[in-house]
């Protein structure tokens, strides 16, 4: 696999023009692609309000279904939003009014809480409902307003209701909290609502700037540093309340940097201070420099992933790093803007410069800049420096195997090439040509399936680890050796992770454990050396891993990182004489307990690529960061992926 880290251009046409965007459809668990509204909850889960699919659970993995079928039933499949009150309850508003569902049981609960209230505001068509920051709960009933209060122990302590003089003509969909007010859009006026003594909700204009706005309601309101901004069904307005002025946006087919459309269906502000602007026709972004607008919107021709997947946007949740985005025929849009630089190149049937179709086992990146990848049944492919093309290497030009598992440089101008199938070619990258194939009929040595290589300058070298032993190539003499007794040897049946210490140890695991090698003893005596070989032992749970090792890695620090297939992430450290391992899985926040690949970086940050996403482990703080496709890799699968792909992370790139 293989990505490249992109810099947002000086001249990019909008702040989000290097998000990455995932999408939750119907494809991959929601009863319906009509979203509503998204909301988070105290204990982080998302809630998802569908116009059909009733109200959904998320907890990033699975969901949890709420409609008038299920074991907690809801009013109606038409759910319109949910808020959680300050005592762990969900309250839910659709079409069929509201139910209450207590989240530390999980059981429905709005008897209990309007017990000594009348219940007919429960049975009302409920368009919105939210909470203010002392805790009071106000709800959209019909074409109505009612604010709950709470006592201590969570009972409603009194209900007020809009006055009837008020007289709405169409339901309130805009209720929001600014300095301490409690505003409504009602109509096309923006009043203030204020609870008086006779459980009334009064209200009162305002500023004169927002009473009678040219257009039939108002959608939505966001305050944004010192200013308001409300969005209608025709138009967008901003209000100054220092200067007491407002400014209209509308949409203008001539005027590329206008709001794409006038209906605007909700406004947010991201973490970073940007305000979204929602519309039926794309998002927008509004650019305070220049008082404009960019947008992104999805067309046929757009690249999947790149961009929205529907233009019919119904609401916008800011979560950190993550825009949620609600759409009206396409379910959910994240969009996130990338913390790692990512850049895939991927098989292109059409281009005969792109990378080989078959899976990337192995890369290599010389000192000169140029990138080896081997593919499964694609070859040897070249990428020079300051190229975007790849040169094939097959063999048609005289390769062992198209199937190449293992890349080993043996100096600077001579890589060695473990293939699956068949031997190993040596490659010279000056010529750019293979020279040589140790193969099992050249040899006689069953060498046919490579799963590891590493160079050993101390005894001028290469150690083989294959599915049939571990063997060691001279390459003065040019001849193969068991480095192991035939008993040992023979009852290996798979190596695939080598690596060479700073002490002078070659570490091997193969399918008995590990294999330790003293490379200095084994250069003063190849037939009688020190090794040994660290098998599981069935009462010591800490050493279960052994047999199950796909990747060693030394870090410069001197600890050794394991890779295990299902134990997850080891590191062993030496204190003298005396080893301790520290098991880093799931439980730790790994992502995967699968891990292919491990490697350093230049802050000395360990990154281990798993069956389940990129990791970056912080040994001095023991935190881990996990990076999947959402941030920009093209899979979260590392093992059999058809791409490569180059990794910038702050100061170090890696592949």
């Amino acid at each position: 696999m293989l990505c490249q880290y992109i810099e947002a251009d000086a001249q990019s046409p909008h702040p989000y023009s290097d998000a990455l965007f995932s999408f939750i459809t119907v494809e991959n668990g929601l009863p319906n692609n009509f979203v509503n509204d998204i909301y988070k909850d105290s204990r982080g889960f998302i809630w998802i309000s569908t116009y059909g699919g009733g109200l959904l659970r998320y907890d990033g993995y699975d969901f949890k279904n709420f409609n008038t079928r299920t074991a907690v039933p809801i009013k109606s499949n038409f759910a319109d939003q949910c808020v959680e009150d300050n005592f762990h309850r969900l309250w839910i508003a659709s079409e069929g009014g509201i139910d209450i569902i207590d989240l530390d049981y999980g059981t429905e609960c709005s008897k209990t809480v309007f017990a000594n209230h009348p219940d007919n505001l429960l049975h009302q068509h409920t368009y919105m409902i939210t909470k203010d920051s002392r805790g009071s709960i106000y709800a959209a009933v019909g074409l109505s307003v009612f604010k709950a209060d709470f006592a201590s122990d969570g009972s409603i302590s009194s209900i007020s209701r809009l006055n009837p003089q008020n007289n709405p003509t169409i339901p309130i969909t805009a209720i929001y909290e600014y300095d301490g007010q409690i505003l409504a859009g009602i109509d096309n006026t923006i009043f203030k609502l204020i609870a008086d003594d006779n459980s009334n909700l009064t209200t009162k204009v305002f500023a004169p700037a927002l009473q009678n706005l040219p257009c039939n309601n108002i959608k939505c309101i966001v305050a944004k540093e010192n200013e308001l901004w409300v969005g209608t069904n025709d138009g967008l307005f901003r209000y100054n309340p220092a200067s007491q002025t407002l400014r209209t946006y509308r949409h203008s087919d001539s005027d590329p940097s206008s709001i794409t459309q006038n209906l605007v269906s909700d406004l947010k502000i991201a973490d970073n201070g940007q305000l979204l602007v929602a519309t039926l026709k794309g998002l927008n972004f509004y650019d305070s420099m220049h008082d404009c607008f960019s947008s992104i919107s999805c067309d046929q021709d757009n690249i999947p992933g790149k961009t929205i997947n529907s233009n019919f946007i119904n609401c916008l949740f800011c979560d950190r790093k993550i825009i949620w985005i609600g759409t009206e025929s396409s379910g959910i849009n994240m969009m996130t803007k990338p913390v790692i630089g990512v850049k895939n190149y991927t098989h292109i049937p059409s281009e005969s410069g792109s990378i080989s179709s078959g899976p990337v086992n192995s890369v290599y990146a010389d000192p000169n800049g140029n990138i080896y990848a081997g593919c499964i049944e694609g070859g040897l492919n070249i990428k020079a420096k300051e190229s975007q093309s790849f040169m094939h290497i097959t063999t048609a030009n005289g390769l062992a195997h198209n199937s190449i598992s293992y890349i080993e440089p043996i100096s600077p101008k001579i890589l060695w090439l473990g293939t699956w199938g068949n031997g190993i070619s040596v490659f010279d990258t000056e010529k750019q040509k293979v020279v040589k194939n140790l193969t099992p009929a050249s040899t006689n040595i069953p060498i046919d399936f490579v799963g590891a290589l590493k160079y050993d300058s101390l005894n001028n070298g290469v150690w083989i680890g294959c599915t049939r032993g571990f063997l060691f190539y001279d390459l003065a003499q040019e001849n193969f050796a068991p480095p192991l007794p035939d008993s040992l040897n023979t009852g290996i049946n798979g190596c695939i992770g080598i690596t060479i210490t700073h002490d002078g140890y070659l570490l091997a695991g193969c399918t008995k454990g590990i294999i330790t090698i003293n490379l200095e003893s084994f250069k003063k005596n190849r037939s009688d050396f020190e090794y040994k070989v660290m098998a599981p032992n069935a009462n010591d749970r800490n050493s279960q891993y052994r047999n199950k090792v796909t990747f060693l890695m030394q870090a410069s620090d001197h600890s050794v990182y394991v890779g295990t297939d299902g134990y997850g992430l080891i590191k062993v450290t030496k204190n003298g004489n005396q080893t301790s391992s520290t098991q880093i899985t799931t439980d730790n926040g790994l992502s995967n307990n699968i891990v292919y690949q491990i490697l350093e970086d230049n802050a000395h940050h360990i990154w281990a690529a798993t069956a389940n996403g990129l990791c970056c482990y912080s040994p001095n703080s023991g935190r881990i960061s996990s990076y999947y496709k959402q941030e920009g890799l093209a899979s979260n699968q590392f093992f059999l992926e058809r791409m490569l792909q180059n990794i910038k992370f702050r100061h170090s790139i890696f592949w």
